[in-house]
């Protein structure tokens, strides 16, 4: 079964944070065919604690700024087109950097998926495997999707099929959700 919705920024919804800290620009939120999931891009301004997402794994990339994340105690500096993947249960915490950050942010119910992502800056072609699905977020830039239309920068595609990115000008976030079921 193919399936791809592409998401622009005009689709987002502004949402308030768990621990009532922040909001996020809610880019997904768990809705049919792509359940468990959730995407947003957030503002971090101000150092704090994470809201906690026991059973989840989360993705994290710097879009914008730079910040330093504590999970479970352990430091990882990140700088833009940096990313991160963690426990959603583990103790998270951010350090500020010089500047505010923005990000962008994947949790995925660790029950139902496994995630593996990456920060890419050239045309690249993502293969169809059978459940998988694949979420390309423009972070920068432009690139053409599958050949046919573009997409500019905070559009993002959610699919269940193959994806081809190419005349890619700038970068993106490209993830795939392994079913675990």
């Amino acid at each position: 079964m193919s399936e791809l919705r592409v998401i622009f920024p005009s689709d987002w919804r502004r949402v308030e944070w768990r621990n009532g800290r922040g909001t996020s620009e809610e880019i997904w939120a768990g809705e049919l065919p792509f359940p468990s999931l959730t995407l947003n891009r957030t503002p971090i301004v101000e150092a704090g604690a994470f809201s906690a997402y026991a059973g989840f794994e989360r993705f994290l990339v710097v879009i914008e700024g730079d910040l330093t994340l504590r999970v479970d105690d352990t430091p990882t500096h990140l700088e833009r087109r940096g990313a991160l993947r963690f426990s959603g249960a583990a103790a998270t915490s951010v350090v500020m950097g010089d500047r505010p950050a923005e990000v962008f942010n994947l949790i995925a119910d660790q029950s139902c998926w496994r995630v593996a992502g990456a920060v890419v800056a050239n045309a690249s072609d993502v293969p169809a495997t059978e459940g998988v699905v694949t979420i390309v977020h423009v972070a920068e830039g432009s690139a053409r999707l599958n050949g046919r239309g573009t997409i500019g920068a905070g559009d993002t595609v959610l699919s269940r099929g193959s994806v081809t990115l190419d005349h890619l000008s700038g970068w993106v976030v490209l993830c795939r959700l392994f079913p675990l079921a």
